[in-house]
């Protein structure tokens, strides 16, 4: 089965899936920051997608939308660094 991104789907599709017991979801996690003038200031979320999309595509589990803020703020001094209050994450 291909990777399925649920944010693809309309809610029968995603109600079909459950039913049908595929209820694992895998929740991308990255972060936007410096990675030096070589790399994206995504690139902890690319990590994170593509980790996803592999054992999506091994396990036949669902891949959520990427949670593309972290709560790092040792790099907020460079542009393009962003973060949110570790109690959102709670």
């Amino acid at each position: 089965m291909p990777a399925i991104k649920i944010d693809n789907l309309c809610w029968k599709e995603l109600r079909d899936l459950v039913e049908s017991g595929k209820t694992t979801l895998l929740l991308p996690v990255g972060t936007l920051e410096a990675h030096g003038l070589h790399a994206p200031v995504g690139t902890d979320n690319f990590c994170a997608e593509e980790i996803a999309w592999r054992l999506s595509e091994k396990l036949e589990w669902l891949v959520a939308p990427t949670l593309n803020y972290g709560i790092t703020s040792g790099l907020i001094a460079y542009p393009g660094g962003v973060r949110i209050d570790k109690g959102l994450y709670s």
